[in-house]
């Protein structure tokens, strides 16, 4: 259960802030962060800030606050503020922080998340099915994804999460990308998923602790399973390409 200092953070995401800088001639050597603070907020206090990506030193900026850091051992709370339009996750901000202070004992939540992974997919007669995992942790049903890390593009991180969840080395086609997005921690933040399409019918190996079960529905289920209503017409996209390809087939 999320406590009242942390909605209170959580209220900041995706506000448009102004920074007031510090003057430090050390950090201006740098661009990758500046400190400051974000004065007045709802809750009637000032809030220490990063600023990242703004080669500025001194005066104010006003930016989106992106991320705001809950710390949990000894240090301030923080917001993370960048230049409007800039979209950075979990990872990136975590190195840039990592620049001015140890990151042991926090965590960010961030107004942008994105994961990726893969939607498995085989033809047992005439039914199409998908496979569906069931996350322990959160208790809820998804296809194999999971969240970017640093320097991975959007297929490197598919295929590693495919590889921890359900023990497979995979090769994604690029023929078939599709997005999810929904809201989260209170709706304040957007998440975004990425997932490829690949035929597999092959034997799965589950994460353990993390991964409790594997089935293999039609996608009936499987809407009713994760509640995504993009989720629809994901499914009546791929099987059109999939009729298509048969029909290419048959008539060679």
């Amino acid at each position: 259960m999320t406590d009242e200092r942390t909605r209170t953070l959580l209220g900041w995401l995706g506000k448009i802030v102004t920074v007031t800088l510090e003057q430090d001639g050390a950090e201006c050597a740098s661009d990758i962060l500046r400190s400051g603070i974000v004065h007045g907020g709802a809750d009637g206090g000032n809030r220490p800030a990063y600023l990242l990506g703004v080669a500025r030193c001194g005066g104010s900026y006003t930016g989106k606050v992106i991320s705001v850091m809950r710390r949990y051992a000894e240090g301030s709370d923080r917001l993370i503020v960048a230049p409007v339009g800039v979209e950075m996750y979990e990872p990136w901000i975590r190195e840039a922080i990592a620049a001015k202070e140890a990151t042991d004992g926090m965590r960010l939540f961030c107004l942008y998340e994105k994961s990726c992974g893969v939607i498995p997919y085989r033809v047992r007669g005439r039914r199409l099915e998908y496979l569906a995992l069931f996350q322990s942790g959160s208790s809820t049903w998804s296809f194999p994804k999971g969240h970017m890390e640093l320097g991975e593009d959007e297929l490197a991180t598919a295929r590693r999460e495919v590889e921890e969840e359900i023990g497979v080395r995979m090769e994604i086609p690029q023929d078939f990308r599709c997005e999810i997005f929904y809201s989260v921690h209170n709706r304040r933040s957007k998440k975004k998923v990425v997932l490829f399409a690949v035929p597999f019918d092959g034997e799965v190996t589950l994460r353990e602790g993390e991964i409790g079960d594997a089935k293999w529905l039609p996608r009936a289920e499987i809407q009713k399973l994760f509640g995504h209503r993009e989720l629809r017409g994901i499914f009546n996209r791929l099987e059109r390409k999939l009729a298509e390809e048969e029909k290419r087939t048959a008539a060679k």
